[in-house]
């Protein structure tokens, strides 16, 4: 995506990807010295690091160097600034206080208080707010639609890209996979949970899936027959009967 030549050493290289690459000279392969794995799951406190010494979001797109250092180098990617102050030889991240997540369709809060609330990343998971600035990172990937029961919003869904559902019982502490299917879905594929009855979910893909005990089994709607062959990506439900729904 990237390559930043040292300003004092212009042979030796700076490589973004989807990990960080470093040449130390022109003779030198490419070494990875970032890794994605390592960051720190759960609530991460604003200022505070979001992995090890080796980690960086995924997909690194751009570099700035400061002006008076050249050792020290910021990395713009998928989650946020990151600074190397050793030419990539370690990184910490600088997101404490910014807003660089996006929000796909689909975020969800409980009816009868401000928290929990649930929403799906780009490329940055799926996020529960339990009322406090840092909000807890759950699952991974990129989030997508996400739905809390209204009678019980420790009960929660979230959803990851092509229409993989998963469902929490204790504020997404943990989670079970409730949903994939070989049947196409769009990447930002909808869950919606009927609110006169939040037992039945449906699940958009080429066919409309429906659930009637919380996510546990799962049917074809329509005789099983596709609608118009695309994707389905909107749904929507009857505030008054779980038997309507609109795709």
């Amino acid at each position: 995506h990237a390559v930043l030549p040292h300003a004092l050493r212009p042979d030796r290289l700076l490589v973004a990807g989807i990990e960080l690459w470093v040449s130390e000279s022109d003779a030198a392969p490419l070494e990875q010295r970032s890794n994605q794995s390592s960051g720190y799951p759960g609530t991460v406190e604003a200022g505070q690091p979001e992995g090890d010494m080796y980690y960086v979001h995924a997909d690194a797109h751009c570099f700035a160097r400061h002006p008076n250092n050249p050792q020290v180098v910021f990395i713009g990617t998928d989650g946020g600034v990151f600074q190397s102050t050793n030419f990539g030889s370690s990184f910490r991240s600088l997101n404490g206080g910014l807003r660089s997540s996006q929000f796909y369709n689909g975020f969800a809060c409980a009816t009868s208080a401000a928290s929990p609330a649930i929403g799906g990343l780009q490329d940055n998971g799926t996020v529960v707010y339990e009322g406090r600035d840092s909000w807890k990172r759950v699952l991974g990937g990129d989030g997508a639609y996400c739905a809390v029961n209204p009678g019980n919003p420790l009960r929660m869904y979230a959803s990851t890209q092509y229409g993989s559902h998963y469902r929490s019982s204790d504020g997404g502490d943990s989670w079970d996979n409730v949903l994939s299917s070989d049947i196409r879905a769009a990447f930002v594929s909808p869950l919606l949970l009927c609110t006169s009855n939040p037992n039945v979910l449906y699940a958009a893909r080429q066919k409309v899936l429906r659930s009637v005990d919380g996510g546990d089994s799962w049917s074809e709607t329509n005789k099983g027959a596709v609608l118009d062959g695309n994707p389905v990506l909107v749904l929507a439900g009857s505030t008054r009967s779980a038997d309507t729904v609109y795709a």
